[in-house]
């Protein structure tokens, strides 16, 4: 578990860090204007892009984490969860389509719009969740957290003007589309022929519904709010908000790991041992609630050093906004721990103890 949950951390520096060290660079080289419109697009499609990822990072990686000893069992949870992701991937596209056609501002980069689209396509489909099922973490993660080091590295090589923020999002995608192709390429021997259904597919979008319910009322106030402050102000004014929203942004991701890698384990212990899930619980929450305390209240304060320091002077503004964001790390922190961690296993063994009361009493009757 210390494998993954190091694995986990290394995705999220690539993820959010990597791309962090490039924007003083991107800020000097595109613009205000240019970086808010890039900031812009990224909020949108990493919004959408959550009906194609859908509840299936937790829904998909516990019954992975069940049976992953058995290869028919991943083989038809792989099948399954490919078709609930394709069904997505035409709803993904019908509403990317709505907001191009009719939000102006969008529509105005065609080219930015598509690319950004294409992006979060790729990132849908991504398989950490399998990978983190069946606990084999470190070399998917070294495959993404490498093909993220060579996307920051060609956009510092490669931009050089505010005509180039469409050659971000493009790296951006290809990077996504390649860990993709990899990742999906290794996993093919932990399965058998993939047999995709409708019925399957059905089955896992209503597996994993109530993840992506509670999930898309935490994306839609965390990652949408780029967007849709665009569609009031200008892209410059946008630039000084995504900037504090990003530093919170990496700060909240950066307690993510230790949930994703508790998950497994503590949908493991449900399924077999309760007692053990619930201590394992308590010290997930101790440790959770405690770090986003600190970690809000040491950003609050070194909020003027940190924001003049990545982004420079020019935004300096940006830190009363930061100062104000950082302080949702611990009710972020609550909320997906009892909503998606306990909440979750919990429910699962109710619905198991209720299947078990109803075939005792079927045969009583």
């Amino acid at each position: 578990m210390r494998k993954n949950l190091f694995a986990l951390y290394g995705v999220q520096v690539a993820t959010l860090v990597l791309p962090l060290l490039s924007i003083p660079f991107l800020a000097r080289v595109l613009g205000p204007s240019a970086l808010g419109e890039l900031a812009a697009i990224q909020s949108l499609f990493a919004t959408l892009g959550f009906l194609i990822e859908y509840g299936f990072g937790l829904s998909a990686t516990r019954q992975v984490a069940i049976h992953r000893d058995s290869r028919s069992e991943l083989t038809k949870i792989f099948s399954n969860v490919l078709g609930g992701k394709l069904l997505l991937s035409v709803l993904f596209l019908l509403v990317s389509l709505a907001v191009y056609i009719f939000i102006p501002v969008f529509r105005s980069h065609p080219l930015l719009f598509w690319l950004g689209f294409l992006g979060a396509l790729f990132q849908g489909f991504n398989l950490m969740w399998f990978y983190q099922g069946i606990e084999k973490l470190p070399r998917a993660a070294s495959i993404d957290i490498s093909l993220k080091f060579g996307y920051t590295a060609l956009v510092l090589l490669l931009v050089r003007s505010p005509n180039d923020v469409a050659l971000v999002i493009m790296l951006q995608g290809l990077s996504s589309l390649l860990s993709l192709i990899i990742n999906t390429w290794r996993a093919l021997p932990h399965i058998e022929h993939l047999r995709i259904t409708l019925g399957g597919s059905l089955s896992a979008l209503k597996d994993g519904r109530s993840m992506f319910l509670f999930r898309a009322v935490s994306v839609l106030y965390t990652n949408a709010n780029t967007a849709l402050l665009r569609l009031f102000v200008p892209a410059a004014t946008v630039a000084q908000y995504s900037t504090a929203e990003r530093l919170t942004g990496i700060s909240s991701s950066a307690l993510w790991p230790i949930m994703q890698v508790f998950f497994p384990r503590l949908s493991y212990l449900v399924h077999h041992d309760f007692s053990a899930a619930q201590a394992l619980f308590r010290k997930t929450f101790v440790i959770i609630v405690g770090v986003s305390t600190l970690a809000a209240i040491f950003g609050f304060f070194s909020a003027p050093i940190i924001i003049k320091f990545i982004f420079g002077d020019q935004f300096i503004s940006a830190v009363p906004l930061f100062q104000i964001l950082i302080f949702n790390l611990p009710i972020i922190a609550i909320s997906q721990l009892f909503g998606l961690q306990w909440m979750m296993v919990a429910k699962y063994e109710f619905d198991n103890y209720r299947r078990r009361e109803e075939t005792k009493y079927s045969r009583q009757g």
